[in-house]
């Protein structure tokens, strides 16, 4: 069966974002989706928000990157182009995935001292809605793959197909293959109805996670050993926060082994300390507290110069609660979300 196109908007100011655009439309063309964004406009003697308006009126999926700008102010509206955009794609239905750089990245001469503006557009984009943090092109590609995969799930959209019919007699053979998966998706709705009965009291509460930090060191310290592992250090984490990381990672990869929870959690714990830049850049206050006497010398680093590793034993008590609650099946390498699991990462983000 011939693979879906789908339509995504790339929504953004474009100054301060042209790099991070550029990353965006990389992303979703390696995964079956065509972007659509300002770059691509014709000229038109339609005014600049009704020819917006019509390119949003065929896309599949929205995606909204915002950085330290809020941007041109439109004169009738005097709200930004930008939030104007994410306003139609939210009234049109279209599902919109938001992506905002971190503020520890962001630069003073990409801002454009409209920070009221713009906190209240984040505000509003951010009510009901799972949003991602980025720090890097790279980190933006990563989440707008796993979002948009874990999307064409959860909210499926029409997209398109090239139009060759091809063999009439394998077009019905085709046809007919798809009723059969139509009625069995029937059934799986049918008895996914409950869905609002579900009780996910179980995912209330905190786990905690033994680590062993491996950090690496930039070559031009010559002076500081090449790696130190420091092991046995702890924190919390909420349980209903790391089963959505792990839903997320499942979603664009289909099966999960034990390395991939070594990904999320690292994922995770440079989230929890973002607003934080020494310890976001370093390491945990608990592991700091450790380390206090080389304080002045860590300060030094810069960019993400470690990893986070789960020990063996947390490993083994996070599959073991997922899979005693019913949430994953076992795999022969690891493990996969199942039926139940999938249904509770809906209604957790409904």
């Amino acid at each position: 069966m011939t693979e879906k196109i789908y339509q995504v908007f790339i929504s953004s100011t474009y100054e301060d974002l042209k790099e991070e655009r550029a990353a965006a439309q990389q992303a979703l063309i390696a995964n079956n989706c065509m972007p659509i964004g300002m770059e691509g406009f014709p000229s038109s003697d339609l005014e600049q928000f009704k020819y917006i308006k019509r390119v949003l009126e065929y896309v599949d999926y929205y995606v909204l990157i915002i950085g330290g700008r809020y941007g041109s102010i439109h004169p009738e509206t005097s709200i930004s182009y930008t939030e104007m955009e994410y306003d139609y794609a939210v009234e049109k239905g279209i599902p919109v995935l938001m992506f905002i750089k971190d503020s520890s990245v962001i630069t003073k001469n990409n801002t454009d001292n409209k920070d009221m503006e713009l906190e209240k557009f984040i505000d509003k984009a951010s009510n009901n809605k799972m949003r991602n943090t980025f720090i890097s092109c790279e980190d933006l590609k990563y989440k707008i793959i796993s979002s948009i995969n874990s999307e064409k799930i959860l909210s499926p959209r029409e997209g398109w197909i090239k139009a060759s019919f091809g063999n009439p007699i394998d077009l019905l053979e085709e046809n007919r293959n798809l009723r059969k998966e139509v009625d069995f998706l029937k059934e799986q709705l049918s008895n996914l109805e409950k869905d609002n009965e579900l009780d996910i009291s179980f995912l209330d509460g905190e786990f905690k996670l033994n680590i062993e930090h491996i950090l690496y060191y930039s070559s031009a310290y010559s002076y500081i050993d090449e790696n130190e592992i420091l092991e046995n250090s702890s924190f919390k984490i909420g349980i209903k926060e790391l089963f959505i990381k792990i839903s997320e990672y499942y979603f664009s990869n289909a099966q999960l082994g034990y390395k991939d929870l070594n990904l999320i959690i690292d994922d995770i714990y440079k989230e929890l300390f973002r607003d934080d830049y020494n310890n976001y850049q370093d390491i945990s206050v608990a592991v700091f507290n450790e380390i206090n006497s080389k304080r002045d010398r860590f300060m030094k680093y810069k960019d993400n110069r470690f990893e986070v590793n789960l020990t063996k034993e947390s490993k083994q008590m996070l599959v073991k609660f997922l899979l005693s609650n019913e949430l994953v099946d076992k795999e022969n390498n690891g493990f996969k979300l199942n039926s139940k699991g999938t249904s509770t990462y809906k209604k957790i983000i409904e």
